[in-house]
């Protein structure tokens, strides 16, 4: 339970505004080829250290997180590769968590805290993908649905967020 509540402390203070886009949502992670036939980019090596510390405080292992190399999926640009920086939450109490509270907001049925930890969450994806080197290389977050489909609760690039951010309205 003292897992549960770093991630939500971290991801709250990663909060500090939402922006509204109009980017398509696209949430199941299932059209991919990968091969790691190049080496990582030192930035991209880097930006993953830093989501490793953001996510995995107190030595807790809440979130795995990995480079793929010559990725070709939605977001690759004419079939060209780009890395892929994957953040896969491993923490089975994080992991309901996230399932309850995007459930909660999908049915339109989420209170504010269930909206602010995930757009926390998607804060944070937003801002590391921010500093990548150029715009096809892409940041995910999510869990492992089964084998071969990944749950996207975050993903963004460079320049755009392709899974919708959770809107909060402020009062």
């Amino acid at each position: 339970m003292k897992k549960l509540y770093l991630m939500c402390a971290a991801a709250l203070l990663g909060v500090s505004a939402v922006g509204c886009t109009n980017n398509n949502s696209s949430n199941a992670n299932n059209n991919r080829t990968e091969t790691t036939s190049t080496k990582a980019s030192a930035n991209n090596l880097k930006i993953t250290k830093d989501l490793e510390k953001q996510f995995n405080s107190d030595n807790d292992k809440i979130v795995a997180v990995d480079v793929k190399t010559d990725v070709v999926d939605d977001q690759s640009k004419d079939n060209k590769p780009h890395e892929e920086i994957k953040v896969t939450v491993k923490d089975k109490d994080t992991i309901e968590k996230l399932k309850t509270d995007k459930n909660a907001i999908d049915n339109g049925n989420a209170s504010d805290d269930q909206k602010m930890y995930i757009a926390g969450i998607q804060d944070i994806i937003s801002n590391e993908a921010k500093k990548l080197n150029n715009n096809a290389d892409t940041i995910t977050f999510g869990y492992k649905m089964d084998a071969d489909n990944t749950m996207l609760i975050a993903g963004s690039s460079k320049t755009k967020d392709f899974v919708k951010p959770v809107e909060i309205n402020i009062d």
